[in-house]
This record gives structure tokens, C-alpha cells and sequence, in this order.
């Protein structure tokens, strides 16, 4: 059944944020400067992991078109290991998308020292203040996309389904895909997944690296290597629950870090059973249970638990979570923050309208969505969503 993709984009992006749709603003844009707070590369559901490797491999050595997000992050998750132009005879971009790189990176070449926002939880305009070594940073990750433009072949994009230009840059390189009957090459969970909806093979760096380390094309450990580099981007999903522990002792117990970023993935807490298990073994490993610490672990736990609860049973659900922890402690100093994080966590969960998803939130910009649900199709809304 063909889907809506105006409708469903916009429902996979935007449920609780305060952007736009991904249209109103440059793609590229939004993935250098990761405004939605993660990159969600990996759909959850491991069926939908194996179908994307499989499409992967069947994919190789023939032409293929890439999605600006893979563009950007392939480098990231392929690393030193290879390239993406090396398993292609040609890849193809669709000239919006091409568009879209040359006006980001005239965006960015600004080196803008802030931008204005919108907090939805407070009502209240936000200002987010870049330092110097970011924007740098912004300004060149987009210079060296657009110079390898040059080993890409830009094509024109067919007339899509829906007229609204202001969908074209993201929907371009399915109706490429689909029109020329190539796989899709996208390292965006949900993208992929409109894009089965319309009949087109899609998979994502990652799915790439994993069917050639599988067929021996790449060291194996090459994978763990790629979960490596793509933590420091807070890519969402990896198959990683099992470490959680082990990524939190290398973090050296800093609740700030991508341990911390699990914990508030609603994937973590599916089933329930088995994310409670990973928070309380976490909170009792803690090497020290200083109350502020404790109140930041319980603070992600407590949003991410909440994100797959119903919204109404969300303080009742935050206030077991923070009673356990207390009691785990047996520290009254540690009750002061436990409150005030619990707090924090639940009204950002309770503004949100639609099915339970959610990424990392950091301040002033809360959370942002993407998961695929099911097995990674999306299905057509019966009426406009808003967020």
C-alpha cells in the first residue's frame, strides 16, 4: 500500500520538537549541525537489520542512489576501512539534494555564532550560543561534502506524488530509486522505511559494512570499530543494550555520556522487564552513589522509561523509578535531586502527542524522534498529524 510520505515524514520528525518539518530547512544543514540530537542510522527491530543487509548485498557493484545522509555519515561509520564508491559501479544523487549540499554549505561558511529556537515545554524562545571550534568545524564538514560531489552523478528527480516543493529535497532520492527500479542508500532509519513502503530496496552505511565484514570483504572486528566512532555521533540503536554496563565503566560513570543516551531511548525499555534490569544493575555498579550523580542516571532513565508509557501513567511511572533508586541507596540527601531530575523528565514526555519514540534531548531542544516501527514500513496516516 503506497504511503503518504509528506504526512509520514513529518510525523516521524517532528512529533514533540520544536522544528519544522525536515523541509523547511536545508537537510544537510540539520544533519552537520545534528539538530534533531542523534542520528537514527539503525532501525531497532533486528528482522528490519537483516533485511537492510541482505538489500545491502544484493546491492553491491551495481548502481545505487544516496540519500544526503549517507553522503555525511558514511565516512563516519566506514571509516578508514573503505569507502562507500568502492562497493558501487555508480552512485547517484538527485539534483534537489545537490541543491540542498551547495546552500548549506553557504549557510555554514557564515560561521553564525548562534541561532534562535523554541522551547514547547516552557513557551518561551530559546538562544543557542556556537563556539568558535564548532562553527569551524560546520563549515568544513560542509566544504568536503559538497568537493565530493565531484565523484557522484547528479540526476534529475521525476515529478513526485505530492506537489508541495517544500518535500521535495528529502523525497527526491525515492522517486529516483524508484523510478529507475535502484536501491536506496540512506543512513536514516525512517527514510529507509518510507522507501520500502514505495517498493524500494534501501539500507544504510552500517548495513554495508556489516554484509561485507560478514562475507569477508572486512576484518569483523571493522563493526566494533564502526559502533566505536559512531557513539561519539549519538548514533541511535546500535545493538549495544548488552554493554551498557561496560560503556558506562569507560565513560568512568559520567552520567552525560552515550550510557546516559541509552538509558533515555525508548528502545532500551522494550521489553520492560529487561531495560529495568540494565538501570538497577547500573545504579547498583556505581562506584560512587553521590546524590547528584544518581539524581542525572535517573533523570535519562526516568525519560526514557517514560517514553513508553502512556502519558497519563508517566509520574506514577517516574515516581517508581525514583522511589526504587532511592531506596537502593538508602541515602535521604540523594530525595532533593531525584525530585527535581524526575520532575524535569516527565513534563517533556507528558507535551508529547503520538506513539511513544524518542532520541536524546539536549537543552532547549526536546526530544526528537525517528524510530521505524514494526518491521521498518511505515503506514499511511488516516488524517494530518501535528506535533
Amino acid at each position: 500500500m503506497p504511503c503518504n510520505c509528506t504526512t509520514t515524514r513529518w510525523l516521524a520528525r517532528s512529533q514533540s520538537a520544536p522544528a519544522s518539518p525536515r523541509s523547511s530547512e536545508a537537510t544537510l544543514r540539520q544533519l552537520i549541525t545534528n539538530s534533531f540530537g542523534c542520528y537514527i542510522l539503525r532501525n531497532p527491530d533486528d528482522r528490519v537489520s537483516a533485511e537492510e543487509v541482505k538489500a545491502a548485498r544484493q546491492a553491491l557493484n551495481g548502481t545505487v542512489v544516496a540519500d544526503t545522509s549517507a553522503l555525511f555519515l558514511a565516512p563516519v561509520t566506514l571509516g578508514s576501512a573503505t569507502e562507500l564508491q568502492a562497493h558501487f559501479e555508480r552512485i547517484l544523487v538527485a539534483a534537489p539534494q545537490r541543491d540542498d549540499i551547495i546552500h548549506a554549505r553557504t549557510s555554514l561558511m557564515m560561521r553564525s555564532a548562534g541561532s534562535l529556537g523554541w522551547d514547547p515545554v516552557s513557551e518561551r524562545p530559546t538562544f543557542t550560543e556556537y563556539p568558535p571550534e564548532t562553527t569551524e568545524r560546520w563549515a568544513t564538514d560542509a566544504e568536503h561534502l559538497a568537493a565530493a560531489l565531484r565523484n557522484h552523478d547528479v540526476v534529475t528527480d521525476p515529478p513526485a506524488p505530492d506537489d508541495d516543493p517544500r518535500h521535495r529535497v528529502w523525497s527526491a532520492p525515492i522517486w529516483v530509486a524508484r523510478e529507475r527500479g535502484l536501491s536506496l542508500v540512506a543512513d536514516d532509519a525512517v527514510l529507509r522505511a518510507v522507501a520500502r513502503n514505495e517498493g524500494v530496496p534501501a539500507f544504510g552505511s552500517l548495513q554495508l559494512l556489516i554484509a561485507l565484514a560478514e562475507d569477508g570483504a572486512l576484518p569483523t572486528t571493522a563493526i566494533g570499530d564502526a559502533y566505536q566512532r559512531l557513539m561519539k555521533t549519538w548514533a541511535a540503536d546500535l545493538p549495544l543494550l548488552g554493554q551498557l554496563h561496560d560503556i558506562a565503566a569507560q565513560e568512568e560513570w559520567q552520567p552525560g555520556g552515550y550510557a546516559a543516551f541509552l538509558l533515555r531511548r525508548p528502545s532500551t525499555w522494550m521489553p520492560l522487564k529487561s531495560g529495568w534490569q540494565r538501570y538497577t544493575d547500573l545504579i547498583t555498579a556505581l562506584p560512587e552513589k553521590k546524590p547528584e550523580t544518581l539524581a542525572s542516571w535517573c533523570n535519562s532513565a526516568t525519560f526514557g522509561l517514560c517514553l513508553t508509557t502512556a502519558p497519563p501513567l508517566a509520574p506514577a511511572v517516574a515516581a517508581a523509578l525514583l522511589v526504587w533508586t532511592l531506596l537502593a541507596v538508602q541515602d535521604p540527601a540523594a530525595l532533593p535531586p531525584l525530585l527535581y531530575g524526575a520532575q524535569s523528565a516527565v513534563p517533556p514526555v507528558r507535551a508529547r502527542r503520538g506513539p511513544p519514540r524518542g532520541c536524546r534531548a539536549p537543552p532547549g531542544n526536546h526530544c526528537q524522534t525517528g524510530d521505524a516501527p514494526g518491521d521498518g514500513r511505515i503506514d499511511r496516516p488516516t488524517a494530518p498529524v501535528r506535533a
